[in-house]
């Protein structure tokens, strides 16, 4: 997840548009590192980065905020499950 929403952001940064985000909502689908961590708490976390996503393409050009809205999704959920990656997930911020 982290190369492909890597090249997303190269796609916001140079103001290209924006397509092929639906695959992203395979978040649900997705087989887990820790199968334990479904349920309705991670339900929530993958439903608010769903709509994110789609709030994200929605938007009329490549924006930042939005962007950096999903990147938040991202955390708000590796802060609960697997912290791990929230370093690298920092990466993906980007600066206004």
């Amino acid at each position: 997840m982290f190369s492909e929403s890597d090249s997303l952001k190269q796609l916001v940064v140079t103001g290209k548009s924006l397509s092929g985000l639906k695959r992203f909502e395979d978040i649900h689908t997705a087989i887990a590192t820790d199968p334990t961590v479904r349920g309705p708490v991670f339900d929530a976390f993958s439903d608010a980065y769903i709509n994110a996503i789609k709030q994200l393409e929605s938007s009329d050009s490549a924006s930042v905020l939005k962007f950096n809205n999903m990147v938040t999704q991202c955390m708000n959920c590796h802060s609960k499950f697997c912290p791990g990656p929230k370093k690298r997930i920092k990466q993906l911020y980007i600066q206004e």
